[in-house]
């Protein structure tokens, strides 16, 4: 297996996809968090994207989608297909950016911010919240906003939903379960 920095995000867009359609099946992603081609070709154009790609005998098997911005790399999303999962791409993936960033951006990069595991559980016993945790030097608690900026917006997105929940965004309720 290679592991390579790409280019040019945009000329694997199609792999990417194949590989992402696989990781929506394997954890029936549905709703907001199976994104659609062109919400990821907009992602592709957003600055700090940086792509890597793992392949196997000329074939895409893994990528990782990372943004740096401010002096932090962002892990964004990573998939793998049947083969990659077999061979631990997303060990390799990892093991590569991690060594890319510390050589090529050790001077602008800060921090390498690995994300969270799934959920909004605490107990971080999930397997990738453990699989994070394996390359992690720390642990850092994030907070997200919790205010709604538009309430006329925010009363249309919630307007179908008639559930109670403490949940926020009300109109994501639901979506890790």
């Amino acid at each position: 297996m290679q592991v390579r920095l790409v280019d040019d995000p945009n000329l694997y867009l199609n792999d990417w996809m194949r590989l992402y359609q696989i990781l929506v099946g394997r954890h029936h992603l549905r709703g907001i968090k199976a994104f659609s081609k062109n919400a990821f070709a907009g992602q592709f154009e957003v600055p700090g994207l940086v792509a890597f790609r793992a392949t196997r005998n000329g074939k895409t098997i893994g990528m990782h989608l990372w943004y740096l911005e401010s002096g932090i790399a962002y892990t964004h999303l990573g998939a793998s297909d049947q083969e990659g999962y077999s061979l631990g791409a997303a060990y390799a993936l990892y093991w590569s950016v991690i060594q890319v960033f510390k050589q090529d951006h050790a001077r602008e990069l800060q921090l390498i911010d690995l994300g969270a595991g799934a959920g909004a559980e605490e107990n971080g016993r999930d397997g990738l919240s453990t699989f994070k945790r394996g390359w992690a030097t720390g642990e850092k608690v994030k907070y997200f906003c919790g205010s709604i900026l538009d309430q006329k917006s925010y009363e249309s997105l919630t307007a179908t939903n008639r559930i109670w929940t403490d949940y926020f965004p009300l109109y994501r309720a639901g979506e890790l379960s």
